[in-house]
């Protein structure tokens, strides 16, 4: 029964995947209400291949509990070098002059984060990061190497180095499902020194629609004053 109930969210993640793209088209600009909320700043930063349109739902949730939620419209589909994606994230946070965020990412926005964290003069503006489904040791999907894909496989010199780099891990709570189709081997979704939690789900997207994940972040969130 764990097979065929693994099996069915593996083809649902998969079928999502298209759904997730198709929003970049329909969700142009983000609600009008993210702008405001007492609680706090924070920053959404997608995967590749996703604008921040498929990670609404997180959106409007922690909106819902009062924060501000901001997204990095100049990181399109996500397709550049992790470099140049930590420099938008950068500008981002300089430019609307943000203090104090907390960052929710998702796959490889969660190497993004790490790079960021690491060498820009303006990681003392982020308190805590939440990483969802983030290859942080490489995956074998980016052999297909296109659109920079061949920055994050396990070989890579990028990934080698952050590996290395563990000082910031524990400002992480990575969250990462029981199998995952995208990051390859599995264990490439652990982050040494981070507070690490397995959530009862299998698929890279559909962890991010998941009940446990959204009782995580609440928790997070709502314990971070």
């Amino acid at each position: 029964m764990r097979i065929l109930k693994t099996t069915l969210e593996i083809i649902l993640d998969i079928l999502t995947h298209p759904i997730a793209k198709l929003s970049n088209f329909i969700i142009r600009t983000p609600p009008e209400k993210w702008s405001y909320g007492k609680e706090g700043n924070v920053i959404l930063v997608q995967g590749f291949g996703g604008t921040w349109s498929y990670l609404i739902k997180i959106g409007n949730f922690i909106n819902g509990l009062g924060y501000r939620v901001h997204v990095l419209k100049k990181l399109g589909n996500n397709t550049a070098k992790i470099k140049k994606c930590s420099e938008i994230l950068e500008n981002y946070i300089n430019e609307n002059a943000i203090k104090d965020s907390l960052i929710i990412s998702h796959s490889k926005g969660g190497v993004i984060t790490k790079y960021f964290l690491i060498n820009s003069k303006y990681s003392n503006r982020v308190s805590k990061v939440i990483s969802i489904s983030s290859p942080y040791k490489g995956t074998y999907s980016g052999y297909v190497n296109i659109f920079n894909l061949g920055e994050i496989v396990p070989s890579s010199k990028l990934i080698k180095n952050l590996d290395r780099k563990v000082r910031v891990n524990k400002m992480f709570t990575n969250l990462y499902p029981r199998l995952d189709e995208v990051v390859i081997p599995n264990s490439s979704l652990v982050l040494k020194g981070a507070k690490n939690v397995k959530i009862d789900v299998a698929g890279h997207l559909n962890i991010i629609n998941s009940p446990e994940t959204f009782e995580i972040i609440k928790e997070i969130l709502t314990t971070s004053h």
